[in-house]
C-alpha cells in the first residue's frame, strides 16, 4: 500500500498523515542485521511502526488493521536529512541515536520526502497543507511619529482613501489599543479579530473599479470592511501607509508545534 500526494505549499509547516497495515509490514518488511544499512532501516522502521500502534488511530479495512497517524512538522530546521550529517550517511551509527535525534531524521529524510512510502511495504504518506482559517487575527503596530504626515496628505482620489483609511485606523488604535514606548518614541498596538470573509470587503466586490469608488462619501462601517479585507488581510497598511506594520497574531491553539 502506497499513498502518495506530492504539492507544494506555501506554509511554513505542513502535517503528514502516515498510514500502515500492521500484518502487512511485518510479513514483507525483513532486515539483514549484518549488514549496516539494513540496520539502519530496521531501526527506523521500528521506530515508526512501534508509535503507529502505540499513538496512532487503528481501522479495520476489510480485515486488515490500518495505523494512521498526523505528524505535524513545524520548523525544518529542526530536521535532519542525510546531508545533515559531518559523514556519509553510510558511515553514521543508527544503533547510538537517542530517540530525539531519529525523530528528527526520521521525520525529515523520511516522512517529508515519503521515503517510509517508497523503501518500505505497506506504509502510505500524505501530506495536509495548514489552511488560512476563517477568522483572522491581525496585530496592528502605530508609530506616532508619522501622524503628521498622515493629518497633512490630500490631493489625489487615491490620497483620500489613503487619508481615511489611516486618520480611521489611527483613532481607532488610539482610543482601544494599547500603548508603549519604544526609545524615545509613542507606539500603539492592537489585535484586529474578524470574519475573512464576513466582515471584510475586497477591491472587486463594490460591483464596478475601486478607482470608480467615492471613499470621501462611502461610510465608515463599509470603509471598515474595506480596511480589514485589503489593508488588514493582504497586509498593504504596512506597505502603503507609513508608521504602520501588521503581523499575524494567531491564538494559541493555532500555533503548529514543531
Amino acid at each position: 500500500m502506497k499513498i502518495r500526494m506530492d504539492f507544494v505549499t506555501n506554509s511554513s509547516s505542513a502535517s503528514y498523515v502516515v498510514s500502515m497495515d500492521r500484518k502487512a509490514a511485518e510479513e514483507f518488511n525483513k532486515f539483514d542485521q549484518t549488514d549496516p544499512s539494513e540496520q539502519s532501516k530496521s531501526r527506523i522502521y521500528k521506530q515508526v511502526a512501534e508509535d503507529l500502534q502505540k499513538n496512532g488511530a487503528k481501522t479495520d479495512v476489510n480485515g486488515h488493521e490500518i495505523y494512521t497517524k498526523v505528524y505535524q512538522i513545524g520548523n525544518k530546521k529542526e530536521l535532519l536529512f542525510d546531508t545533515s550529517f559531518s559523514k556519509p550517511i553510510e558511515d553514521v551509527d543508527f544503533s547510538s541515536m537517542d530517540d530525539q535525534e531519529l525523530w528528527r531524521y526520521i521525520k525529515g529524510e523520511y516522512i517529508t520526502k515519503s521515503r517510509i512510502a517508497s523503501e518500505f511495504k505497506a506504509f502510505g504518506t500524505m501530506i495536509v497543507p495548514h489552511m488560512k482559517p476563517e477568522i483572522a487575527r491581525i496585530l496592528v503596530v502605530k508609530n506616532e511619529t508619522f501622524d503628521q504626515f498622515v493629518t497633512n496628505r490630500h490631493g489625489e482620489s487615491d490620497d483620500i482613501k489613503i487619508c481615511r483609511i489611516a486618520r480611521l485606523m489611527t483613532a481607532d488604535i488610539k482610543q482601544t489599543g494599547e500603548k508603549f514606548t519604544v526609545g524615545d518614541q509613542e507606539v500603539y498596538s492592537k489585535v484586529y479579530t474578524f470574519h475573512r470573509k464576513d466582515d471584510c470587503i475586497y477591491d472587486d466586490g463594490f460591483g464596478k473599479s475601486v478607482d470608480e469608488v467615492d471613499f470621501a462619501s462611502i461610510d465608515d462601517e463599509l470603509l471598515w470592511r474595506y480596511i480589514r479585507g485589503e489593508y488588514l488581510v493582504k497586509s498593504r497598511l504596512g506597505t502603503e501607509i507609513r508608521g504602520f506594520r501588521t503581523l499575524p497574531a494567531p491564538r494559541a491553539d493555532q500555533v503548529v508545534p514543531s
